[in-house]
């Protein structure tokens, strides 16, 4: 559903320039498709270590759409780097859960990447009913 949002315009801006003019978790809303979609800024983190570096970025995006809120969607984006001397990992994650009136479907990839070559990837998809609480 959000690649689809993605590519479209929001209120007459490209949407990519719509949310980087964002405060930090605004909701937008998207008035042609009547959705909203709620991004969350790029969290960073980097730890230094006496015999390496740790950093961390993430970018979560919430969508909903008005008409039909159990479609309601969450993509995100990670990334975990770890240098220690001359090697370098690099983990990549991709979340992407969607819904429908009955379930939640899960998915995420993660990649494991050691000097720009991919060394793994494995991928976890689930669905989870709803329990209408």
């Amino acid at each position: 559903m959000l690649s689809r949002v993605l590519g479209v315009l929001m209120m007459g801006v490209p949407f990519g320039a719509a949310l980087a003019a964002l405060p930090p978790s605004a909701p937008t809303h998207g008035v042609r498709l009547e959705h909203t979609w709620i991004p969350s800024r790029d969290g960073t983190a980097a730890v230094s270590y006496p015999w390496g570096r740790f950093d961390h970025s993430e970018r979560l995006i919430h969508e909903t759409d008005d008409a039909h809120s159990e479609l309601a969607s969450v993509q995100g984006d990670s990334e975990y780097i770890q240098i220690v001397k001359n090697h370098i990992l690099t983990w990549r994650g991709r979340l992407n859960v969607v819904s429908n009136a009955y379930t939640f479907f899960y998915k995420y990839t993660r990649t494991l990447v050691k000097v720009g070559a991919v060394v793994k990837t494995k991928t976890w998809k689930e669905p989870f009913p709803r329990d209408h609480q």
